[in-house]
């Protein structure tokens, strides 16, 4: 059987492209892997003290300014309702071994798209 692959809507595009554009917006803030589902969203973000004065990243501010972009780019075209959970979940990386374990889990997540319990053929 073939391993399931996630084709990104126009949706999951521009939550690709919003992404990557945030470290020019978010001087310091990194996105080191994004993993995009069909029904969640993984990111793998670095912030860094050394960016400007007065400019160190705040997470909440740019997971917000994320999720509102991509909110106007799909009412933009033609998407309706809400997208995004109120809160998000966030986990600081302790060591290179955790780091390791979560950019596995991100990377094959895809791969387990079939045994989701939201998944529907």
């Amino acid at each position: 059987m073939a391993e399931p692959e996630v084709r990104l809507s126009s949706f999951g595009c521009a939550c690709r492209d919003i992404a990557g554009c945030l470290p020019s917006q978010y001087p310091g803030c990194r996105i080191e892997l994004l993993t995009i589902m069909p029904n969640h969203v993984h990111a793998l973000v670095s912030l860094s003290e050394a960016s400007p004065p007065g400019c160190v990243p705040n997470l909440k501010k740019v997971m917000g300014s994320w999720k509102a972009q991509v909110t106007r780019a799909a009412h933009g075209n033609g998407w309706s309702g809400r997208f995004w959970q109120a809160n998000f979940h966030d986990r600081i990386v302790r060591n290179e071994a955790e780091r390791a374990e979560i950019w596995e889990y991100m990377e094959n997540n895809p791969r387990r798209w079939l045994q989701d319990e939201l998944y529907r053929a």
